[in-house]
């Protein structure tokens, strides 16, 4: 089985989301994912990325970093964000409702693992053997 993916690891800063999403968006357009289902990627990336800067790490930190790693398989397109930082905690300010919400919406499936201090895990699925969506299997590793 050949895989189409990448793995970074980004600064938790503002600047690193626009990057996340046009990593994302290289590999929907090298896997032939188009369109709408394109749009929910990066939508959903941009989400995930987004709640690792704001909310993973209070009052920040030089080291403090977040993982995207993504891979397209057997008409699969699975991404995880993960963050080394607090945890989701209830009730915090800035809750990050709206965004999960925003996720578990456009993706097919979307499992959610978090402990306090310990950090955040957002596994995403999307299903890419639609109706005009082909996955390639060339080159790529991750």
């Amino acid at each position: 089985m050949t895989r189409l993916g990448f793995r970074l690891r980004l600064p938790a800063v503002p600047e690193a989301v626009p990057v996340a999403r046009r990593a994302i968006g290289r590999l929907c357009a090298r896997a032939g994912i188009t369109g709408e289902l394109a749009e929910d990627v990066r939508l959903a990336v941009s989400e995930a990325c987004t709640n690792c800067v704001r909310h993973a790490y209070a009052g920040g930190s030089e080291r403090a970093t977040f993982a995207l790693d993504a891979c397209v398989r057997d008409g699969t397109l699975v991404v995880v964000v993960r963050d080394s930082g607090a945890g989701i905690v209830a009730g915090r300010p800035g809750d990050l409702g709206l965004g999960m919400q925003l996720i578990r919406q456009v993706a097919e499936r979307t499992d959610v693992v978090s402990a306090p201090e310990r950090g955040t895990r957002v596994a995403m699925r999307f299903a890419t053997r639609q109706e005009g969506v082909v996955s390639r299997s060339a080159g790529g590793g991750g």
